[in-house]
């Protein structure tokens, strides 16, 4: 009967310490692949957010170039208002009458 109670407690103890060993394997692995998968949905998450902001700077450029262009054309315009207006100031000091020539 003593060699069946060894052989029992020796079974006992493997199968505990195999049993053990799997978990901490298995847990192992298994933080593995949580740490995996965070870091591939951050990737994704960070992919998603450059091409959002990429897509926003691109269309505030196209923007920024249309306002400039607008702009420069209201700076000519105002030059041009300027010009005339000081055509006509001198004109009236002068007692010269006339139509000026409208360029707006």
């Amino acid at each position: 009967m003593g060699s069946e109670v060894i052989m029992a407690l020796v079974g006992l103890l493997c199968s505990t310490l195999s049993s053990l060993i799997t978990f901490v394997l298995t847990k192992r692995k298994y933080n593995v692949e949580v740490d995996s998968q965070q870091i591939q949905n951050m990737e994704a998450a960070f992919n998603t957010y450059k091409k959002m902001t990429d897509e926003t700077i691109k269309a505030q450029d196209s923007r920024i170039e249309m306002l400039q262009r607008e702009n420069e054309n209201l700076r000519r315009q105002f030059n041009e208002l300027q010009q005339q207006m000081l055509t006509l100031l001198v004109g009236k000091k002068l007692g010269i009458t006339g139509d000026v020539n409208p360029t707006v």
